[in-house]
């Protein structure tokens, strides 16, 4: 390795402003408008769109196992990264994986 960055990371940007954790279902609505215009720009997968993601957290049957850990970054008022995650409690442990995935 020569130390410069990968051409995908160099691309990037600058760095987010901050990042924020969504636990609730309310910050989860609050912040849909911002992800899904992220989502749009992206062109991503509808497994990974806000509306997905909120009507997984709704429906689960198991939610009294699990928490929202959804990071977001953003810079300024623009949200920038979303990284869905959830915990959850299997064999007294705790688990951080994504959200709304395939099994769950």
């Amino acid at each position: 390795m020569n130390g410069a960055a990968p051409a995908a990371f160099a691309d990037a940007g600058p760095a987010p402003e901050r990042l924020e954790i969504v636990r609730t279902a309310d910050r989860l609505t609050a912040v849909a408008e911002a992800w899904h215009g992220l989502w749009c720009e992206a062109g991503a997968l509808i497994f990974q769109s806000p509306h997905w993601i909120g009507a997984w957290w709704r429906t689960l049957p198991d939610r009294e196992r699990r928490k929202l850990m959804i990071v977001l970054a953003w810079q300024g008022e623009r949200l920038v990264a979303v990284l869905p995650l959830a915990t959850c409690r299997r064999r007294g442990l705790r688990l951080l994986e994504w959200a709304a995935k395939d099994h769950t």
